[in-house]
């Protein structure tokens, strides 16, 4: 999540730490983040962090199609979803 995100969502009004502050916690490993190109985010679920870590042969691609079926979603189900939204 961006870091304006985590913020919003873990802090209360005046309460949060400035971009500066959780970009330092950043590098001392204080909470977990990512910079990609300009942009800096929190990495608050484990399986997104070893997205990151991961190198780039083994980040699959799969069809919206195939990650319901991963899912565990029935092919009636699939089928319908698929239809409904239109992917």
């Amino acid at each position: 999540m961006k870091i304006s995100e985590f913020q919003t969502a873990f802090f209360t009004d005046g309460s949060a730490p400035s971009r500066n502050t959780i970009k330092q916690w950043f590098r001392d490993g204080t909470v977990n983040g990512k910079k990609l190109g300009k942009l800096y985010y929190v990495i608050i679920d484990e399986k997104i962090d070893q997205f990151f870590e991961a190198p780039p042969e083994s980040q699959v691609v799969v069809s919206r199609e195939e990650q319901l079926r991963l899912d565990g979603y029935s092919p009636a189900v699939i089928e319908i979803i698929m239809t409904k939204m239109k992917w």
